[in-house]
């Protein structure tokens, strides 16, 4: 089995608005817009241009322009906990080249691990008021010590954050669906286009389809640039969900979330803010189970292969006569070439421990080989291997790692990705 994961390097390769700070810079615009109702006097937030022309068409006088959806988009965004804190940590943020849905996510865990730390000081999470502001977050103790939130309790804001992350959810998939998917891309990946190939299950037919694919985006474009006529939404896996334009913040099933933080000893006890976990969200929201049963064919695979290896090798270490000898060899040869071999390729991802289980139970099979790409922006231009070799030391450990790269062992290699080719009209 051949495996594709992409991650959301593989939409910026495409030229698409994905990083956290282009949905935030939206939001910024859509805001002023409503609130000034004039494109002319409006900050534009250094917006992409293409989101720029988008906007600007869906304020003319149709049917169903920008203005028809301002009572759902201001439901959305108003007094929404998240947009605010957000919004307000933009700039700082994008100074420090924090840009990455990581990044994002690392700012809803502080925020989550300061209510957990509140939390340990009282006894009943229902009954008791917040007292003491989240510590060492500014805006969240000023927001916290003001209006609506100051004397609610715990369980009570939870709620409303947790709720509130649920909105802001549904507003990236408005962004996503109705702006980003709606860009006209006019390249492709080379090395997407040269692994269709080896991908292939039947070589011979028109149509290829790809073995399986792990996605991580929650835009369709890979499916929609390089499978255009063929349906094959059954060999893809959007593990994270994926964006549909008529869902809702109930039906929306995109994962957005943090990584588990707590001590091993405390995860199945301290539950009150399970809801904003990744993998919490990805049982609760059905997603992310197809990469499992791909990956238990890859273990069954190779347990039938010992079970026959061992059982061959027997039989020739027992063998007496030559004849014996030499046909019990032969049939263990012939075991050991049908071994299935395995092969994942990582395009766009970041390899960051948050997915360190999916990763792992890719990439240490004896039978699997891995093969990485990563981005260079210019001729020699390591930074993004650099980054990917550090965030494989946290998943795999140095030892592993050193050894799957190099000698007899070797079954994980780096690539830079090719540059981008015009697709075909």
């Amino acid at each position: 089995m051949d495996i594709l994961v992409l991650g959301n390097g593989f939409d910026l390769a495409h030229g698409l608005p994905t990083k956290y700070i282009d949905f935030l810079k939206w939001i910024e615009v859509i805001k002023e817009i409503f609130d000034t109702r004039n494109l002319n006097i409006i900050n534009w937030h250094d917006i992409n241009d293409k989101i720029k022309q988008m906007i600007n068409a869906n304020t003319g006088n149709i049917r169903d322009n920008l203005f028809s959806q301002q009572r759902q988009l201001e439901n959305l965004m108003e007094d929404n906990f998240w947009v605010d804190y957000f919004l307000f940590r933009k700039d700082v943020l994008e100074k420090n080249h924090k840009e990455n849905w990581i990044d994002f996510e690392s700012e809803i865990s502080n925020v989550i691990k300061g209510f957990e730390e509140d939390i340990t000081n009282f006894d009943d999470l229902a009954s008791n008021e917040l007292t003491n502001p989240i510590l060492n977050l500014k805006f969240i103790e000023e927001t916290f010590e003001s209006g609506e939130y100051k004397y609610k309790t715990f369980r009570e804001i939870r709620d409303i954050i947790l709720a509130d992350l649920e909105k802001m959810v549904r507003l990236l998939e408005i962004y996503l669906c109705e702006y980003v998917e709606k860009i006209e891309i006019n390249e492709m990946s080379l090395d997407i286009e040269v692994l269709k190939s080896k991908f292939s299950e039947n070589p011979s037919e028109e149509g290829i389809i790809l073995s399986k694919v792990i996605c991580f985006n929650y835009t369709h474009i890979f499916e929609k640039i390089y499978f255009p006529s063929n349906d094959i939404s059954n060999y893809v896996n959007h593990i994270h969900g994926e964006a549909i334009a008529d869902s809702t913040v109930e039906s929306n099933n995109m994962v957005l979330g943090i990584d588990e933080y707590l001590k091993r000893q405390d995860r199945n006890k301290r539950i009150e803010f399970i809801g904003f976990k990744k993998y919490f969200q990805r049982i609760y929201k059905g997603t992310g189970s197809e990469h499992q049963e791909w990956i238990d064919r890859i273990r069954k695979d190779d347990i039938e292969y010992l079970s026959k290896y061992q059982s061959a090798k027997r039989q020739y270490e027992k063998s007496f006569s030559k004849h014996d000898s030499d046909s019990a060899r032969k049939h263990l040869e012939e075991i050991e070439k049908s071994r299935i071999k395995h092969h994942v390729y990582f395009f766009g991802h970041s390899l960051d421990v948050t997915d360190k289980d999916i990763i792992k139970d890719l990439i240490l099979h004896e039978t699997v080989h891995t093969t990485i790409f990563y981005y260079a922006e210019y001729e020699n231009d390591k930074r993004d291997l650099y980054q990917k070799i550090a965030n494989l030391v946290k998943i795999i450990g140095q030892k592993k790692l050193i050894s799957k790269t190099g000698g007899s062992n070797k079954t994980i290699e780096f690539l830079v990705q090719k540059d981008m080719i015009p697709i075909k009209k």
